[in-house]
């Protein structure tokens, strides 16, 4: 095989990675923009995750140990027709989720009120 042959094989199998990582990366974004059409999502850092994080810690005894997943409810009507434990959940209301425990805790941090408590089947409750 001459290097000429090499060279141009080399560059198609260059482009056609570059390629997928493009796909790859285009899908992974869409996914992430679009889906599960914004009903939560979590929030955009931890600076902001702690801070609610603390200020629910004011109001309820939180769990221990652990430190909980925090997220924003992005679209509340949808939550509410499919799940009755956000009933009274509003857009921005923060969602606290304690793997180990189980816990999942609904909370407005602009009024500093627990919406609703309870218990979620998690990989490390079940």
């Amino acid at each position: 095989m001459d290097t000429k042959n090499i060279g141009k094989i080399i560059l198609i199998s260059s482009v056609s990675t570059l390629f997928v990582a493009i796909v790859i990366v285009g899908g992974g974004f869409f996914v992430y923009t679009n889906y599960p059409q914004g009903w939560v999502a979590d929030f955009k850092t931890e600076r902001q995750s702690n801070a609610v994080i603390k200020k629910a810690g004011k109001v309820v005894r939180l769990s221990e140990g652990e430190k909980p997943q925090v997220s924003v409810v992005l679209d509340a009507q949808a939550l509410k027709q499919n799940d009755s434990f956000f009933e009274s959940a509003q857009n921005g209301n923060a969602v606290l989720i304690y793997e180990q425990s189980g816990t999942i805790i609904l909370f407005d941090s602009t009024r500093n009120k627990v919406l609703n408590m309870g218990m979620v089947a998690t990989s490390s409750t079940q």
